[in-house]
């Protein structure tokens, strides 16, 4: 005799097979690009007059409701420069607006920034809306010491996508918002934000026995 699950269709069962689901098959706690381009374009250039660029990709979140973005991570790294330090910081903006809606911490690198994808926290983790797209983009400073004439600073490019990238030359400082971008392109951008989401969990009860998973 073949032996029968008897919560095999009852809620309980149910309940049972979409926790299992879950653990297996966890929400993908990041969107945008995860691949390491092989191109590069630049975030700094210290040369004279020098030259500071905003950078980033055009992603759509579509992790859920009620999530926040904890991070950006870009694949950056610099030419090795004596004497020089190197600031690099994160934003999003939402699109179309283009309105910033959160920007990261800023970090620093003394004469090298070795190629890496770098995590960049907010402070105050901004809310994400479901189905809409952002840019994520980096922006970079190379401060020169004395004895060296110029620096760079890049973020790596992974293959093209129309429209899916975003750049605007301008001074380092405060983000601007809104941002207006000096040109929108097909340059696919090595960066992507990592975000969190509410538990999702189960309840059902028969009156006799309480389940929770």
């Amino acid at each position: 005799m073949v032996g029968v699950n008897p919560y095999a269709s009852s809620p309980a069962g149910m309940l049972r097979r979409l926790n299992d689901r879950w653990r297996k098959n966890p929400l993908d706690p990041t969107f945008g690009c995860t691949t390491v381009g092989t191109a590069s374009m630049r975030l700094v250039d210290s040369a004279p007059p020098g030259y500071f660029y905003i950078r980033g990709g055009l992603f759509l979140f579509s992790g859920g409701d009620d999530c926040t973005a904890q991070s950006i991570t870009p694949r950056i790294y610099s030419e090795s420069k004596f004497d020089t330090t190197f600031y690099v910081k994160c934003a999003i903006y939402r699109y179309p607006t283009n309105v910033l809606i959160g920007v990261t911490e800023e970090r620093s690198w003394y004469e090298e920034i070795p190629e890496d994808w770098y995590p960049f926290n907010f402070p105050s983790p901004p809310a994400l809306v479901n189905n809409v797209r952002y840019y994520l983009v980096a922006w970079a400073d190379a401060v020169r010491g004395i004895m060296h004439a110029y620096a760079i600073a890049y973020i790596r490019v992974y293959g093209t996508d129309t429209g899916s990238g975003a750049a605007k030359e301008i001074d380092y400082d405060s983000f601007p918002d809104p941002i207006t971008w000096d040109s929108i392109n097909t340059r696919l951008h090595s960066i992507y934000c990592t975000y969190t989401a509410p538990a999702v969990g189960y309840s059902y009860s028969d009156g006799l026995v309480t389940l929770q998973c």
